[in-house]
């Protein structure tokens, strides 16, 4: 039995990976238009766990349509494909940020483009989709004097793409953008203005960890970029190559909220690091809270098959 369920995981991953990459070679997907009245953002702070729904065109109005606080840091999750704010990421994502933190969390709705099966629809509403969060952010630092440095971006898959583009749109004038194991098809690494990149904020991070080439993007995005495990597999997730992979970004993240415990270190490869040739390089705290903005260049650490997942500093 044992053998059938591995050739079945082997031929579904095949399955995948021959089906994206062939929808990575396509020259014409189009790209989609987005409606600005189609996307929102749900705010939340401790004083509101609630949440009060909010057009993207009402940023210039945002403290009296809800509980948005000038006075507090702002967080903003951005869900990725095939997702929605209603299910788990994005719910896991924001109580961890409430207990972390009195801030202002907000849940960025494309519900109506990323729910969709086919991935070029949803990709084609990036760009789009960040534009006019961007946007957003501006207005209220335009009405309020709210500045972008107190706002922290997550976005995973897709979702990294569209917080790329988002801090494009605000002249890389938002503070940290952290990069949840970003898409890889339709995704180039020469192309830096159409993907997430270094410059897109005062700070990118990115977390990897189902880097294949077919899900994740295999180059580093980030001014630190982030490799548990090395990137790919991750402990736990068995013979699903795929989706847990991919999903376990979100787990490392939402639990570095509330624990240190991520520590990677700078070296020149994951087997170099497994093999302690990284000597007495810098080590730096994965995700967190408050970001370690002197960390610089790739990071590796090994996890736990389990929550917690954090092994500390070993």
């Amino acid at each position: 039995m044992s053998i059938l369920i591995w050739l079945f995981s082997v031929f579904f991953f095949i399955h995948s990976e021959s089906r994206i990459l062939d929808l990575s070679r396509q020259e014409n997907v189009t790209i989609s238009d987005v409606d600005i009245n189609d996307l929102f953002v749900q705010i939340y702070t401790r004083a509101n766990p609630i949440g009060d729904r909010v057009n993207l065109t009402d940023g210039s109005n945002v403290a009296s349509l809800s509980s948005f606080d000038i006075n507090l840091e702002t967080f903003i999750y951005i869900h990725g494909w095939e997702d929605t704010i209603s299910l788990p990421a994005s719910t896991l994502i924001k109580n961890s940020l409430l207990v972390a933190t009195d801030a202002n969390v907000l849940l960025l709705s494309w519900d109506k483009c990323a729910d969709n099966a086919n991935y070029a629809v949803s990709w084609g509403c990036v760009g789009g989709t960040g534009s006019f969060l961007g946007e957003f952010l501006k207005a209220i630092r335009k009405s309020y004097g709210y500045s972008l440095d107190n706002v922290t971006i997550i976005g995973h898959s897709l979702g990294a793409h569209i917080a790329g583009f988002t801090g494009k749109n605000t002249g890389a004038a938002v503070g940290v953008i952290v990069g949840l194991d970003p898409a890889s098809p339709l995704f180039f690494e020469g192309d830096k203005n159409h993907r997430l990149n270094e410059r897109d904020a005062k700070y990118v991070q990115a977390i990897h960890t189902c880097a294949t080439g077919v899900v994740g993007v295999t180059y580093s995005v980030g001014i630190s970029d982030f490799w548990p495990n090395g990137g790919s597999h991750q402990p736990g997730c068995g013979l699903d190559v795929f989706k847990c992979p991919h999903l376990r970004a979100i787990d490392y993240y939402a639990e570095s909220l509330l624990s240190d415990g991520f520590v990677g270190q700078n070296c020149n490869s994951y087997l170099d690091y497994e093999l302690g040739r990284c000597g007495d390089a810098t080590k730096s705290v994965m995700g967190g809270l408050n970001v370690n903005k002197e960390a610089n260049g790739s990071y590796y650490l090994n996890t736990n098959d389990k929550p917690p997942y954090a092994k500390g500093d070993v």
